[in-house]
């Protein structure tokens, strides 16, 4: 029970360190070793000092998310997000809340060659809000639907976040892949067809843009964004078909996206492609400095026995299994108003995923359940990422709260999805029991 207390402290400590702003880097990682320290000595913290950074870091699977991101950078560069967005407005941007539609089909295009929800974000949001607010749609519609749509860029594959689950639960990155793409779908649809019957609910927010194009030209920008098409068929066509593994993927995917820029970008070439790989060695180190610092909390809290504790709490309840998971999938919530997506998922995979399994639930079903967790963090005050970054890129007359309260549809159709996926796994599980491995 002593040790237990400490696990106790150990969590104030590092919840007060991130509410006065120290980085989640720094807040997780000394708390971790003070308490390892507390626990254990000097000495064993010392000993996981030299041997768990590299260790967790040097291998295989993190090779995935440097490519990944990498492979988003080029087609960035290469102007595919730019050209996503242009493409869904001609083809549904007359409609009433049209814009806010084509910015959300964007991002899910987008998506298919990024696996980061901030690159989504960004590059998607610089081309889309200001196009809106210029069409006179509410900020609070322009800003939210971006910030949300952006949870298809870690939701719809490939995925850093599935990828670190991957590594954490040790489970097939390439079945977590294919889990996650029913769902990333049908959450696309849900925001675009939400979008429409909000604007037609509130007129004002999202009006017709006025601008009709013909159906000829429509159906021929249906066909411009075979990039996407085709950085999509080598990524996730190739580890759905057995010829590829997740990480050759990752790598024909960064290789083949390179190539396009390299066709696309003729003036400013060598600026773009090293802007490119220093944002994708800036984001990567940041992720692993952050995946690193959850590490050292989440083994502090293994050596006070929390996991146990938890476990043995869990098992020794009447309640029926279906009632645990909605608790266990609870208390990612308030997790995600102080913890970015990273930390959630290193400090508390290690703990659920024993039980999950105990009750008879597919790991590879609960990460694509942890993942959609996570993404309601990217818009659940205090922290939202996503709609912080979103604010950063809006004109100044937009306010960080026209952004948040512009969110709050969208975090209730992704429950509504979170709902669907708990009474019917087999949205994630069915095309993973297809793979031709």
């Amino acid at each position: 029970m002593e040790s237990l207390v400490i696990a106790g402290v150990g969590v104030l400590i590092a919840l007060v360190l991130l509410l006065l702003g120290v980085p989640v880097a720094f807040s997780l990682g000394v708390t971790g070793l003070l308490g390892i320290t507390v626990l254990r000595g000097a000495d064993i913290t010392q000993a996981f000092l030299v041997f768990i950074p590299y260790s967790t870091i040097a291998s295989w699977s993190l090779v995935l998310v440097p490519l990944f991101i990498v492979m988003g950078n080029f087609a960035g560069k290469a102007g595919i997000s730019d050209k996503a967005f242009d493409i869904a407005y001609k083809l549904i941007g007359n409609i009433r809340g049209g814009l806010a539609m084509a910015a959300c089909l964007a991002c899910a295009a987008f998506a298919a060659v990024t696996g980061s929800g901030a690159a989504t974000v960004t590059t998607i949001g610089k081309v889309s809000i200001p196009e809106m607010l210029k069409r006179r749609y509410h900020p609070r519609l322009a800003t939210g639907s971006v910030a949300s749509a952006a949870f298809l860029g870690i939701e719809i594959p490939p995925s850093i976040p599935l990828v670190i689950y991957g590594f954490i639960a040790e489970q097939s990155i390439g079945k977590l892949f294919m889990a996650s793409l029913f769902p990333g779908i049908i959450t696309a649809i849900f925001f675009i067809l939400g979008t429409h019957v909000i604007a037609r609910i509130w007129p004002t927010l999202g009006p017709p843009s006025g601008v009709k194009v013909p159906l000829r030209e429509k159906i021929t920008a249906s066909f411009g964004l075979w990039e996407v098409g085709l950085l999509f068929l080598i990524v996730i066509g190739g580890i759905y078909l057995g010829i590829l593994t997740a990480t050759e993927a990752a790598t024909f995917g960064a290789l083949t996206a390179l190539i396009l820029l390299l066709v696309r970008v003729r003036k400013g070439r060598r600026e773009a492609v090293s802007e490119a790989m220093k944002d994708a060695a800036n984001v990567s180190c940041s992720i692993f400095v952050i995946f690193l610092g959850a590490m050292f909390f989440n083994i502090f809290l293994i050596q006070a026995g929390v996991p146990t504790y938890v476990g043995n709490l869990i098992a020794s309840s009447s309640y029926p299994s279906m009632v645990l998971i909605i608790l266990i999938i609870l208390f990612y919530v308030p997790l995600g108003m102080f913890l970015d997506p990273m930390s959630i998922q290193v400090v508390t995979v290690p703990i659920f995923l024993p039980i999950i399994v105990s009750l008879g639930y597919d790991p590879i079903w609960f990460g694509v359940i942890v993942v959609q967790m996570i993404e309601l963090s990217l818009i659940t005050p205090p922290v939202g990422l996503n709609c912080f970054i979103v604010k950063g890129i809006s004109p100044p007359e937009v306010t960080l709260a026209d952004v948040f309260i512009g969110t709050a549809p969208y975090f209730v159709f992704e429950v509504l999805v979170i709902v669907l996926l708990v009474i019917f796994p087999a949205i994630a599980l069915w095309l993973p029991g297809k793979m031709f491995v």
